[in-house]
């Protein structure tokens, strides 16, 4: 199966769109909604009321298998197939596509 990519605007570290040429710019977006479904806590988006994992509650906490559940269980929801969730040298690292 061939792996389905994320086409959207793009936006930079701080949430701001990326304007190139005169123009929002678009690309492949996958980390980028990965991020925001992890960042986001249910009930930010009004048209999907259950997804967000919420990781900003769990800031210094530790990468635990009920922390893995939550980023998997949100991500899924998504329509993504998490292959893997580790820490690797101090970051949260997400392997999950389409």
């Amino acid at each position: 199966m061939a792996q389905v990519n994320d086409i959207d605007y793009l936006t930079d570290d701080n949430g701001d769109l990326i304007i190139e040429n005169g123009d929002f710019k678009k690309g492949d977006a996958t980390l980028q909604h990965i991020r925001d479904i992890l960042i986001a806590a249910p009930g930010h988006y009004r048209q999907f009321p259950f997804i967000g994992a919420d990781i900003g509650q769990m800031i210094n906490g530790e990468l635990d298998v009920e922390m893995k559940r939550q980023i998997r269980i949100h991500l899924t929801f998504d329509g993504y197939i998490v292959n893997q969730i580790k820490e690797v040298n101090g970051k949260l690292n997400v392997d999950a596509n389409r």
